[in-house]
């Protein structure tokens, strides 16, 4: 009955009574704040409500204007340097948190209960849910706070916020209300920043955080415990080879999920192209049209089979294959009867219109969909686009086998075919019998363990992945930078890299050799080094966008197709990947985001 009923009637008769006592007060704090640092005496965050539900909770300012956004204070090393006058006075005694009376008076929060979680932490709300203490509504102060507030690391916090929730009663809210009140007094359990050795200054001197204890990677495997059990399945049953019920299983499940009637399993991504070029019918000599701005895997398989790479620039909607470059291409080379193109990190390619150009020229199409996996262009998955198109799952990628890739057809006897070359194009006779080249590119039962038993978790790798690009885009909205792009109308990327484009007047002095790079600082401005070089002092992965094809040593003889300038060559100047990890918290790509604002100063 009482937290039902009686509870809520409390928070709303006190919070009435203390805006209204309390209004002078408020006044006066207001007056303090805005003399003290011109700005306004409110702020809000947005933070996590009962059942997990988002609200907008509103303190008192305390930090100057000046102060990097989203990074909570416990989580800067000297946050001293950013706190008013007013501000540690306020934040001492707890007045900053009295503008929340309205929060309790609007029944977001209670005056007693867990303290709201930041939207990003993402880690303290999982917790939570071990113990329930989600189901509650978050309190002005609460159990954990008076048990330590800033100091406890996130598992006791979960658990004291899971034991106020099990134990809510009045006495309980009594005990807590008057532990807060002493607390207050004595100002224990109040921590400024984080007590860290190996702290250095970021970038232009403005930001002061300690390197990550554990490396932030670019984009690592995200493993769940089915994988083990399905590469236990095959050493149980002895099928430690390249033929067993996991690759069955994968083969099947890839087609259900991608929509192609035949998926044939192999040791790589850059197998399956492999395949796919020599199903296309390229011979030596031939000319084969590539996406310019991708990974040499894309292009290797074509000189595997001694075809000679024509390389098609890169468009800047979707930092795929130009189709008005495709088209300008076909005219200067109308023989052309074979085009390798990707979808660059996850972000499908304009296929409506390179495949109308390539139909009409008869051209075979050989779809690189390896790094996106799940994603959609006008709601049909990449990896059917192509005459014979192929995906990965190298470590990195969306979903993993630590290795392994697939051919993806709608053409039986193509499939057939791969099968057949794949496993050293033995021929079917009681002996060896060979007629044709062969290749050991089968995929192993074992790696098709661990596919089968990522796949259940496409989705949800996609959804995180998704996550992790819409806060870098809302974190960098003010920075002069913009979001690798894609088409929101017409598809859907699986978001597998973050990548920023710095604008070309924000651009610092950069140069680079083949093999290394130098910058000059500048006011305002940064580049792909600098933000790169910051990311590494700090413990974190990042790098730069592919460097296109042409520019490559090894293709430099190799013709290049464009229409409006090199495209590839710019993206590739201003460009670079963020980390992506799945496994990153909010709150560590919180701090790298800050990272990255304060090479801008």
């Amino acid at each position: 009955m009482y937290a039902k009923f009686f509870k809520r009637f409390f928070d709303i008769v006190l919070s009435f009574l203390a805006l209204i006592l309390l209004s002078w007060l408020f006044l006066i704090l207001i007056i303090a704040i805005k003399i003290n640092d011109p700005g306004p005496a409110f702020f809000t965050q947005k933070r996590v409500g009962k059942n997990k539900t988002f609200f907008k909770l509103y303190k008192f300012r305390t930090m100057k204007m000046c102060t990097p956004h989203d990074v909570p204070t416990h989580q800067l090393d000297n946050p001293d340097q950013y706190i008013t006058k007013v501000g540690k006075f306020l934040r001492k005694s707890s007045l900053d948190e009295l503008p929340q009376i309205v929060n309790i008076f609007l029944g977001k929060m209670s005056i007693i209960g867990p303290r709201p979680a930041l939207w990003n932490q993402d880690d303290l709300v999982a917790e939570r849910d071990k113990y329930g203490a989600n189901n509650v509504k978050p309190g002005l102060t609460g159990w954990a706070q008076i048990n330590g507030r800033d100091e406890l690391e996130i598992p006791v916090k979960a658990k004291l916020d899971g034991e106020y929730a099990e134990k809510l009663s009045f006495l309980f809210d009594m005990k807590c209300f008057f532990g807060s009140f002493i607390k207050v007094v004595k100002c224990d359990g109040f921590v400024e920043g984080r007590e860290k050795e190996n702290i250095f200054i970021v970038g232009r001197n403005v930001v002061s955080i300690s390197p990550f204890d554990n490396k932030i990677w670019l984009s690592t495997p995200t493993m769940h415990g089915d994988e083990l059990t399905y590469m236990k399945e095959a050493y149980d049953t002895n099928w430690m080879s390249t033929v067993g019920e996991n690759i069955n299983t994968v083969e099947k499940s890839i087609c259900e999920k991608v929509g192609c009637k035949y998926a044939v399993g192999l040791s790589s991504g850059t197998s399956a192209l492999h395949m796919a070029i020599k199903l296309a019918g390229v011979k030596p000599g031939d000319k084969v049209f590539c996406s310019d701005m991708t990974f040499d895997a894309t292009v290797n398989p074509v000189v595997y089979e001694k075809g000679v790479p024509v390389f098609i620039d890169t468009e800047t909607d979707t930092w795929n294959m130009d189709p008005k470059a495709l088209e300008k291409a076909f005219e200067l080379y109308p023989d052309v009867k074979v085009v390798v193109v990707v979808h660059l990190y996850g972000v499908p390619a304009k296929m409506d219109e390179i495949k109308e150009i390539c139909d009409r020229h008869g051209a075979v199409i050989v779809e690189d969909a390896a790094e996106s996996l799940g994603a959609t262009y006008k709601g049909v998955q990449t990896g059917t686009f192509g005459d014979y198109s192929c995906i990965s799952f190298n470590g990195n990628k969306i979903i993993t086998g630590s290795s392994g890739g697939m051919l993806l057809t709608d053409d039986k006897e193509a499939a057939d075919k791969v099968r057949k070359w794949s496993t050293q194009s033995r021929e079917d006779a009681p002996w060896y019998q060979h007629e044709e080249l062969g290749y050991n590119y089968r995929m192993s039962n074992v790696i098709a363990g661990v596919v089968r038993g990522q796949i259940p978790h496409l989705e949800e790798h996609i959804a995180r992945k998704r996550e992790i690009y819409m806060r870098y885009k809302e974190g960098f909205k003010d920075l002069p930078i913009t979001m690798n792009p894609y088409d929101e109308l017409n598809s859907v990327p699986n978001f597998w890299l973050s990548c920023l484009l710095i604008n070309k007047d924000a651009m610092c002095y950069q140069e680079r050799t083949d093999t290394v790079g130098k910058f000059r600082t500048e006011k305002g401005k940064s580049c792909p080094t600098e933000i790169l070089e910051t990311l590494a002092k700090y413990n974190a992965e990042g790098r730069p966008v592919w460097k296109p094809m042409h520019m490559q040593p090894i293709f430099k003889e190799n013709k290049f197709v464009s229409v409006n300038g090199d495209i590839g060559a710019d993206l590739f100047e201003r460009g670079l990947c963020l980390p992506s990890d799945n496994k990153m918290t909010d709150r560590e790509q919180g701090i790298i985001i800050e990272i990255v604002k304060s090479c801008f100063i």
